[in-house]
C-alpha cells in the first residue's frame, strides 16, 4: 500500500499541472475619453490628445507583455477634474479616473463572428488618481503635471494587468 502513495501523488501532481498559469500577453490597447458629464467635456478641449497620450503611455508600460493573439485592454476615461469640479480656463486638474477592461484573446474572434456584439470583459477595474502636487513641485495646470498624471495612470494599469495570469490548458 505504501508503494501506491508516491505513484498516486505523482498522478495528482501531473493532473494538477495540466492547466497552468502564465503571464498574459497583450495584443492591443484602446483608449476612449468621451466624458459623459457635459460640464467636463471642456477637459477634452483643453487636453485633446489625452486619448492618444494615454494609449501610448499604457502601450509603453505593457510593451514587455506584447504578443500576438493576446488580451485586449480597453480604457474608458471617465473623469478629468479639479477636486471634482469641471475644468475652467486655468486648465488645472488633479483628478484623472477611468475604467480598464481586459478582454481575452478569444473575445476578438467572438466579436467578429457574432456580428459585433462585445462580450463581457474577463477583468475590469477602476483607476482613480488624485494629487494636489506631484514630486518635484509639479502643480496642476502644467504640462509636466499632465504628463505625470498620464504616466501614473499607465503605471497603475500596467501593475494591475501584470498581476493577471492567463490559464492555459
Amino acid at each position: 500500500m505504501t508503494i501506491l502513495r508516491p505513484i498516486l501523488a505523482g498522478l495528482l501532481l501531473t493532473t494538477a499541472t495540466a492547466a497552468y498559469a502564465e503571464q498574459v500577453t497583450i495584443s492591443a490597447v484602446e483608449v476612449d475619453a468621451e466624458l459623459s458629464d457635459v460640464n467636463n467635456k471642456k477637459a477634452l478641449e483643453y487636453y485633446p490628445n489625452v486619448r492618444e497620450d494615454l494609449q501610448a503611455a499604457i502601450s509603453e508600460e505593457l510593451f514587455p507583455l506584447t504578443g500576438e493573439d493576446g488580451y485586449t485592454i480597453k480604457v474608458r476615461v471617465a473623469e478629468i477634474s479639479l477636486d471634482g469640479v469641471p475644468l475652467n480656463e486655468d486648465k488645472g486638474f488633479n483628478r484623472l479616473g477611468g475604467w480598464v477592461y481586459v478582454y481575452p484573446p478569444e473575445a476578438s474572434e467572438q466579436t467578429a463572428s457574432e456580428g459585433g456584439t462585445e462580450p463581457a470583459p474577463q477583468e475590469e477595474f477602476n483607476i482613480e488618481l488624485e494629487a494636489s502636487a506631484l514630486g518635484d513641485g509639479l502643480v496642476p495646470g502644467t504640462e509636466e503635471f499632465y504628463r505625470a498624471m498620464i504616466a501614473a495612470f499607465a503605471q497603475s494599469t500596467g501593475e494591475r494587468v501584470k498581476e493577471m495570469e492567463a490559464v492555459v490548458n
